[in-house]
């Protein structure tokens, strides 16, 4: 048995892990939750920054697991992970991990998986993982998308590392609403923030990650006007638009239903 670790931007890699991935979901039935795609990494990156992947080969070099990570941030990594049914009982999971833990002690990791996945959750939690949330993960397509609010001014400007939502990201963008509110004693209105949303662009899709509209503009209609605003535009440069939802924010799902996203699936999120 050997462990060789490689870029995900290696096309040979990509293939490996998808087809031990499709092996995964024949026997149990789970998705593997995996980002390993070498088209989707062609931006450059620092060495030490670069996204990775360990591969498990048994003595006929066949791939029998694999582990890969993304560096979200200086604390932070994503991690998938899968390992062919025939070798579970052989602790490799443990041992890849604890190999990454080796490298970034001081990082705090997350991993999504499948409601369903009962062993892959006893997995996580004999790791130290606690489950974080349980997610919907929604998405909207330019032919579903239909522009029925009155249009809110946006100010659009890169935020590349955002603390409040541990990103750090060339793409991210931060898209505030602004409206004109008459002030006393002042001949002319004044800009008043009422809430933005921030999306990060990759190469198919824009990814929605959060929406905060200002205490005082909420139950207002502003959250629609901002967020199909934003979308409109968005569609533009984009055919579809992508985001996670806690489950019980019935209002927010309720409004991204309404504007036309479609529920793909629900994921829960372990965190250690």
């Amino acid at each position: 048995m050997r462990i060789d670790k490689v870029s995900i931007r290696e096309e040979y890699a990509t293939d490996l892990c998808n087809k031990l991935s499709e092996k995964c979901f024949e026997y149990d039935g789970f998705k593997n939750y995996s980002f390993i795609n070498s088209n989707e990494y062609d931006f450059e990156l620092p060495e030490s920054e670069n996204p990775y992947c360990y591969l498990v080969y048994d003595d006929s070099d066949e791939l029998i697991a694999f582990l890969g990570y993304v560096k979200i941030d200086n604390n932070n990594l994503q991690v998938c992970m899968a390992v062919d049914p025939n070798h579970r009982r052989q602790k490799i999971g443990t041992n890849m991990f604890l190999k990454l833990v080796s490298e970034f002690e001081s990082c705090s990791y997350s991993v999504s998986l499948d409601p369903e996945n009962e062993i892959g959750k006893v997995f996580l939690e004999k790791l130290g993982f606690n489950f974080a949330s349980k997610e919907l993960s929604m998405s909207l397509s330019r032919d579903d998308f239909s522009f029925d609010c009155e249009p809110i001014e946006l100010k659009i400007e890169n935020d590349v590392e955002n603390s409040d939502l541990n990103i750090v990201d060339e793409n991210l963008l931060k898209i505030t609403g602004l409206i004109d509110e008459t002030v006393e004693n002042q001949d002319e209105p004044i800009k008043k923030e009422v809430g933005w949303l921030y999306l990060v662009k990759d190469e198919s899709a824009f990814c929605l990650c959060d929406i905060e509209i200002q205490e005082d503009y909420r139950e207002k209609g502003y959250g629609n006007r901002l967020l199909q605003t934003t979308i409109k535009d968005a569609f533009k440069h984009s055919d579809k638009i992508i985001l996670h939802v806690s489950n019980n924010n019935t209002p927010a799902i309720n409004l991204y239903k309404k504007i036309g996203f479609k529920t793909l699936e629900t994921i829960d999120i372990y965190e250690i």
